[in-house]
């Protein structure tokens, strides 16, 4: 469990812009389409 890494994600995903964000997730290979949902924050993780 890396509880820890997806926090760092999530909050530094607050401070992170749309286009940074983006770029940030490719380079983790994480999760980042939460900004274009209209119920909010929505993450959705990446295996792979």
């Amino acid at each position: 469990m890396q509880s820890g890494g997806r926090v760092f994600v999530i909050v530094r995903w607050r401070e992170l812009s749309q286009f940074n964000c983006f770029l940030f997730s490719r380079s983790s290979c994480l999760f980042c389409n939460f900004h274009d949902t209209p119920r909010g924050p929505t993450y959705s993780p990446l295996d792979g």
